[in-house]
């Protein structure tokens, strides 16, 4: 059972190193320790969607052949990619030397990972909300071998994506889930989330201690280890979020169409975990060509890496349309804007939302010692920002902005139909959705940190193209 759940794993996270590897072309292990799991897994789904919706049963030999039809086409593609030498950004970014302080930082995440995955299979789906809302669904589709389950399994119908169901149901599938083998992946994903973050700060030269305390700063948070355990899409939604907007802002600093092109295929299955991810990505997009305009950065020579996002929302909107409009945002979206216009503004469920914001945020048993560690290294990062010098830093500064504002805005529209229960709704769901806004801001501030004070850090806290063009203009 456990072998069978390993190997399934495995197959995922086969397929994801193997486009990676069709992406960037070289890559390292950290890249693929990152990116594989979360990638594979996406992609994977993501098809087995398009199988079922054409009325292909989704029986163990209909996923085992979409899954070789992918991974043998996934390898043809890789074998042709040529490795090539590194790009001058790669070869300007080295990464700083490790030194002994990250074999003990290490250590203590190898043991915050291995608890992680021992409480995350023991509690199985102890939740309601990951029980009734994701595995149940999972193992709907699972039986009955069709996404159609989706509107007879669990809770809200269509209105969520099912990138999580459906990873939960391939368990179900080959082996009923019966460890629950499908918790494994929560602590996984919690695992490449740190990896890449680390291969990140790695790129742009981060000192190493530092480094390792933001490491440790985010595993050991208390909120995000939790979710690491429990069986919600909200962790893996803020890793794709995150990762994407990572690689995306980097690749448009440094005119690398390899990393816009990783950026947004992270960001497209991030659209294909949560509804709000539509959102979430759309604000990022249209900000970050905003910046790049404003400020004249470096710009994309084309936008054709934005279509791996229009695909995973112009094949999974349709089919949910029906679900999404009929659920509490839907509605709320609705008549948002007539409610606005007509006078109703809620200024105090915006109040309440906001205030519950800072109260969970100094909290701590929610957020530790998060939230002042992070007001110390932005505070002392943005003494010496220079959005000019540091195009890279203020992107992200965008990114976190966004994450941070977007639950705010959301809980918000949900006031004008929840406003009996909304309290209620704010305690129980606002923490979870804070988490890609925590991903962001410590992924930002480390850097920022690091790029004002670093000696060794470069101007802008990355190199390539633009840096050129700063250096001599």
């Amino acid at each position: 059972m456990l072998a069978l759940d390993v190997g399934l794993i495995l197959c995922i996270c086969l397929l994801g190193a193997m486009v990676v590897k069709i992406a960037l072309g070289r890559a390292q292990l950290l890249d693929y320790l990152g990116l594989a799991l979360p990638i594979g897994g996406g992609l994977l789904t993501w098809f087995l969607f398009l199988v079922s919706v054409v009325g292909i049963p989704l029986t163990p030999l209909a996923i085992a052949g979409t899954y070789g039809a992918l991974c043998l086409c996934a390898a043809f593609l890789a074998l042709r990619r040529p490795a090539g030498a590194p790009t001058r950004a790669a070869e300007a970014d080295r990464p700083t030397a490790i030194g002994p302080v990250i074999p003990l930082a290490g250590g203590l995440l190898l043991a915050l990972g291995i608890f992680s995955l021992w409480l995350a299979v023991g509690r199985s789906y102890s939740t309601y909300d990951a029980a009734a809302g994701w595995a149940v669904k999972g193992y709907g589709i699972g039986l009955e071998g069709s996404v159609l389950a989706a509107d007879r399994w669990g809770t809200w119908g269509r209105a969520y994506p099912l990138n999580l169901s459906l990873q939960i149901g391939l368990f179900s599938i080959f082996d009923g889930d019966l460890l629950p083998g499908s918790k494994l992946l929560f602590p996984l994903q919690y695992a490449s989330l740190i990896a890449g973050i680390f291969q990140f700060w790695r790129r742009q030269r981060v000192d190493s201690r530092l480094a390792a305390v933001g490491l440790l700063l985010l595993a050991s948070n208390p909120l995000v280890f939790l979710h690491s355990t429990l069986g919600l899409a909200n962790l893996l939604f803020g890793l794709y979020f995150t990762l994407g907007t990572l690689w995306l802002a980097e690749g448009l600093v440094r005119g690398e169409q390899r990393f816009q092109w990783m950026g947004a295929l992270l960001l497209a299955i991030g659209c294909w975990t949560r509804a709000e991810g539509i959102a979430y990505t759309l604000a990022l997009v249209v900000a970050l060509g905003l910046c790049t305009w404003g400020f004249r950065w470096s710009r994309p020579r084309r936008l054709t890496f934005l279509i791996p996002i229009g695909l995973a929302v112009g094949t999974w909107f349709p089919f949910s349309w029906g679900g999404v409009a009929d659920s509490h945002l839907g509605i709320a979206m609705g008549g948002f804007v007539d409610r606005v216009l007509a006078g109703q503004l809620n200024a105090r469920y915006l109040m309440e939302t906001i205030r519950l914001y800072v109260v969970r945020g100094i909290d701590p048993s929610n957020l530790g010692f998060l939230l002042p560690s992070l007001v110390f290294l932005l505070g002392l990062g943005l003494f010496r920002f220079r959005p000019s010098r540091q195009p890279l830093a203020a992107m992200l500064l965008v990114g976190s902005t966004i994450a941070a504002a977007m639950p705010v805005l959301l809980f918000y529209i949900r006031s004008f139909t929840r406003w009996e229960d909304f309290t209620e709704l704010l305690i129980r769901s606002f923490d979870r959705a804070t988490l890609p806004a925590i991903f962001m801001i410590v992924a930002t501030a480390i850097l920022l940190f690091n790029a004002s004070w670093n000696p060794r850090s470069s101007a802008s806290g990355s190199s390539g193209p633009l840096d050129d063009r700063l250096s001599t203009g």
